[in-house]
């Protein structure tokens, strides 16, 4: 096709990023009957979800655990598994350094334990200490997962009602949860 042929495309979306958000994004709006453009700067779509060779005959998903957590609502609304999801949910990690030092978390908290002693007397009591703020922080931000949000400008009464409930929540948390 010439430079002066003019291509027109008519959509009714247009997400940026083929990652399994936009995928997901791109999906739902498809079900409700949009028109729908999914651009994708790699050659390669998926994001997290994506498996991939980093060097010859070893595979790797780079953030498959955030994939694991995708809502069983969008799971069954999408009919994932008719197409081959499937989350392998992983028993350790692996963090190794430059130098040959590593971090082999696993099931076992006395072994991690022992494995954060290696680097540190008091990082195990801190981390157990972080996992327990994300949770209180994970408990109120997944009960807002599927409600729409409240409009900030313009709403009504259950906006302000909801925006207050909200509010209250997150003030429960604490200083502390509320700086992170």
């Amino acid at each position: 096709m010439s430079r002066s042929a003019q291509m027109s495309y008519d959509y009714d979306a247009i997400i940026i990023g083929g990652g399994h958000n936009g995928l997901t994004t791109a999906n739902y709006l498809a079900m409700g009957g949009l028109s729908v453009c999914v651009l994708e700067a790699r050659a390669i779509i998926g994001g997290a979800a994506v498996t991939e060779e980093f060097h010859p005959g070893f595979r790797n998903s780079s953030a498959s655990y955030l994939v694991s957590l995708l809502r069983s609502e969008v799971i069954e609304d999408l009919q994932l598994k008719r197409y081959g999801y499937q989350p392998i949910l992983l028993e350790n990690s692996f963090y190794p350094d430059s130098k040959g030092n590593y971090l082999l978390l696993t099931e076992d908290e006395a072994h991690n334990q022992a494995e954060y002693r290696k680097f540190s007397e008091t990082d195990g009591q801190a981390v157990n200490a972080f996992y327990e703020m994300i949770e209180e922080i994970g408990t109120v931000i997944s009960g807002q997962w599927l409600k729409t949000p409240p409009k900030l400008s313009g709403g009504g009464l259950t906006d302000l009602i909801q925006a207050a409930r909200l509010g209250w929540d997150m003030k429960k948390l604490g200083a502390e949860a509320l700086s992170l």
